[in-house]
C-alpha cells in the first residue's frame, strides 16, 4: 500500500512494516516524502520515521536518502 500513490495512511503502513521486520520500510518511507504528499499526514510519516531511525532529516529527502544509501551499505558490508 505504502507504493500507491492513492494511499496517504502512512505512519499506520510503516509503522506496521517495522513491526513485521520488513527491510524496506524505511526507503518506502523515504520515498513518499515530498510537496506531492503536503498536507496528507507526510509530518506524520515524517515523524514516525526519526522515532524509528533516530535521525532528524525533517522534509528533506535528499538527505534522508543519502543516510539510507549510507545504512544500507553498511548492512550489505
Amino acid at each position: 500500500a505504502m507504493k500507491s500513490e492513492e494511499f496517504y495512511a502512512l505512519p499506520n503502513a510503516f509503522n506496521a512494516l517495522v513491526k513485521l521486520g520488513e527491510k524496506d520500510a524505511a526507503p518506502l518511507a523515504i520515498s513518499r516524502i515530498g510537496p506531492d504528499i503536503e498536507g496528507k499526514n507526510s509530518g506524520f510519516v515524517i515523524d514516525e520515521l526519526e522515532k524509528f531511525t533516530g535521525k532528524s532529516f525533517g522534509k528533506d529527502k535528499a538527505a534522508w536518502e543519502r543516510w539510507w544509501h549510507e545504512e544500507s551499505n553498511k548492512r550489505v558490508n
